[in-house]
């Protein structure tokens, strides 16, 4: 592997990702959302995190659920990114916990 986790087992993490290892899809959504690459990409960034987020992973569906809640890439969706949050911190994600908590107390993306 190179130092940037560029390649691993001869596959690109473009590769990886399309293939469904939901790591390499976090590593590439990260790369978009700071524009590691070039300018910052949101949609690409979405994109990303959302198929690291079928995968299960906690942090993409935490970082999903912030780009949800901002507008970033994507239509701003209180309830969607409640939902994820929900889910990231269901997985054990500390800093999950904490926003879905804080999002609870303030009745921010909850039935009413």
């Amino acid at each position: 592997m190179s130092p940037d986790g560029s390649r691993r087992h001869g596959l690109t993490t473009e590769a990886r990702a399309e293939s469904g290892d939901a790591g390499a899809a976090l590593i590439l959504a990260e790369r978009a959302r700071k524009g590691a690459d070039g300018p910052v990409d949101y949609p690409t960034a979405v994109r990303w995190y959302r198929r690291a987020a079928e995968g299960g992973d906690s942090i993409a569906l935490s970082r999903l659920a912030e780009c949800l809640d901002q507008g970033l890439g994507v239509s701003i969706d209180k309830m969607q990114a409640t939902a994820l949050l929900r889910r990231a911190a269901e997985g054990g994600y500390a800093p999950a916990q904490f926003r879905l908590g804080n999002r609870m107390l303030d009745g921010i993306g909850v039935d009413p």
